[in-house]
């Protein structure tokens, strides 16, 4: 069982765990810790460490509601100061193995979670923007490559490239039947 909290001031530890390390009595526990609170603060000035627990009844029935303190570290060790060595090498061992623990993350307000949205959406258009001018970009290069290769010819003009063989009987056809539609058109005066 582990009745620790650690909150932004530091490690707390409840009345109960302190009971368990120690092996006394919870209402022990407690009358000591009250005895130490009024001598330290006085009996009009005691500050309040209570807290509601509800444990499971250990005979089967309806859960058990209880009180304890939870004590932040001083005052944990202010009470061990009473407590025999052994007692109090338990208690501040526990106290040191909770604080190496890794810290729980602070919640984050609605506010918080909003504009940490609000963040990540800006990153991702920006990133969508960059990944967009960069294939702009390379669109660009390509054409001005095939420009380069091809002299003035576009882009559209390059699909039509034939691949066949020049010496194939197909392309000897073609190319006589484009040499005689250019020179009839050469004789009608319709390209000079």
């Amino acid at each position: 069982m582990s009745d620790l909290t650690i909150t932004p001031a530091g490690v707390t530890m409840s009345s109960r765990e302190i009971a368990e390390l120690t092996g006394k009595r919870h209402d022990h526990v407690l009358r000591d810790i009250r005895a130490m609170l009024t001598e330290l603060h006085g009996e009009d000035r005691l500050p309040s460490f209570e807290e509601t627990v509800v444990r499971p009844n250990p005979s089967g029935g309806a859960p058990i509601k209880s009180t304890a303190l939870r004590l932040p570290r001083r005052e944990v060790e202010i009470l061990l100061t009473g407590y025999s060595v052994p007692l109090r090498a338990k208690v501040i061992d526990r106290l040191r193995e909770l604080e190496d623990k890794p810290k729980p993350p602070a919640e984050l307000s609605h506010l918080e979670i909003l504009q940490l949205a609000i963040d990540s959406g800006q990153k991702l258009i920006a990133a969508e923007a960059e990944r967009d001018k960069a294939i702009r970009d390379a669109v660009v290069t390509v054409e001005q490559v095939l420009h380069g290769l091809l002299g003035k010819a576009s882009p559209g003009n390059v699909l039509q490239v034939s691949h066949r063989n020049p010496e194939s009987p197909g392309a000897k056809r073609t190319r006589a039947y484009r040499e005689r539609k250019k020179a009839a058109a050469e004789s009608s005066g319709v390209i000079k």
